[in-house]
């Protein structure tokens, strides 16, 4: 007997070795562009020029995790799986200022709503809702930096209804968070 879809349940978690086949494959096919990207981008500020447009006392309202320890396909595939599960594990900071912030000189870092943790909190508990992947997360934005920047578009056919953005457009989406456009 076949069973019933619920639509109340939770999907189905990604473990990190599918996202890094998915990643490997992805990083492949655009070697070459992710190669010139990296190469004209070498030494470039990649998230913190962007980040430093934000007035100081906004930028405090946003938390932030940075995708920094591997290769450029191991990180993608990080960046991947966090996408595909919503979920992350590691440590996030504020955005800017705080005793502990995010790791923002990063090519790749997920982004938290305005004034909202990244992290989601357990029914009537402070401890953070986790999984078999990490911790639960409630990300207002998936951001990339210009060295991936060549793989974007197959990111958001990949993950569509993410809010996958550029680097260059964490201005305007802190603007559209803070309701100031």
């Amino acid at each position: 007997m076949e069973k019933t879809p619920n639509p109340s349940e939770e999907k189905s978690l990604v473990l990190y070795q599918e996202s890094l086949v998915l990643a490997t494959k992805l990083y492949d096919e655009y070697k070459d562009d992710l190669a010139k990207a990296q190469m004209d981008n070498f030494g470039r500020a990649n998230m913190s020029e962007y980040i430093n447009q934000i007035p100081k006392e906004v930028a405090e309202k946003f938390y932030a995790h940075g995708i920094t320890r591997g290769t450029q396909t191991t990180n993608l595939a990080v960046f991947m799986n966090i996408l595909a599960n919503d979920s992350i594990k590691g440590d996030y900071g504020a955005l800017i200022g705080g005793q502990f912030g995010a790791w923002t000189r990063s090519d790749l870092l997920i982004l938290s709503h305005y004034d909202r943790h990244l992290g989601v909190s357990g029914d009537g508990d402070s401890r953070l809702k986790k999984n078999e992947i990490g911790w639960v997360a409630d990300i207002g934005a998936y951001v990339i930096s210009n060295k991936y920047y060549p793989v974007l578009d197959e990111l958001k056919k990949l993950y569509p209804g993410k809010n996958i953005i550029r680097a260059d457009e964490i201005p305007q989406f802190v603007s559209q968070e803070v309701g100031l456009s």
